[in-house]
């Protein structure tokens, strides 16, 4: 017992042991988070909290998601176009990067201009750095790319259900999903593989909940 709530040791980590009639609504609390799938979802839920038979019960929250359900109806359709980076922007948007993280080793761009034109090539080349451009129309050249891309436009349409043309407010929210998700192909979150550690992301909202439930029983 931890301030009058029950834990749970796992892994070394002491986590919450969710009261039964509170257990969906702590699931669609991290669902709606980012309203990803199971895996990920099961994942932010266990990072904090104990639920008994967590990934059957995610299935049934997500299951009768609203948003999820609308956007997967709409998958295929074209709601609007994104304004593509100008030249020098782009070259910006690596500066100010190499300020805190210094330069990559290498770049995978589509062949846009921004990427093929001379000043982007002269900046690569003196910061040796390596580029590969993608073969127009073949997308799957960069499959990480366009799978991440994937997951944004799916959770940025989930997130914005209410009102499509602000989309951009979500942008930050999706940023921080994604840095702060275990990820499969590098076995961490990717704000751990950067920085050493977990990103502080404690929801008080739930905490207070059950403390308050805990509190009546």
């Amino acid at each position: 017992m931890e301030r009058g709530i029950l834990c749970k040791e796992k892994d070394g980590t002491r986590l919450i042991v969710v009261p039964k009639k509170m257990q969906n609504e702590v699931i669609r609390k991290k669902h709606d988070y980012g309203h990803f799938g199971v895996r990920k979802t099961e994942e932010l839920v266990s990072r904090e909290y104990y639920v008994e038979n967590l990934k059957e019960k995610i299935r049934k929250v997500i299951d009768n998601c609203v948003e999820c359900i609308l956007i997967e109806q709409k998958k295929g359709k074209k709601e609007g176009f994104l304004h593509p980076l100008d030249k020098d922007e782009t070259l910006d948007k690596l500066r100010v990067q190499q300020q805190t993280f210094g330069s990559p080793q290498r770049i995978i761009s589509d062949r846009n201009a921004a990427f093929t034109s001379k000043d982007f090539q002269d900046y690569c080349e003196q910061e040796g750095i390596t580029l590969y451009t993608i073969t127009a129309g073949q997308p799957r050249g960069n499959g990480q790319g366009e799978r991440i891309h994937q997951i944004i436009i799916s959770v940025i349409s989930k997130l914005s259900a209410d009102d499509s043309t602000k989309w951009y407010k979500q942008v930050s929210k999706v940023q921080r999903c994604l840095n702060s998700t275990w990820q499969r192909s590098i076995g961490v979150t990717p704000f751990e593989l950067l920085f050493g550690t977990k990103m502080k992301d404690e929801d008080e909202e739930i905490m207070k909940l059950i403390e308050e439930e805990e509190g009546m029983n």
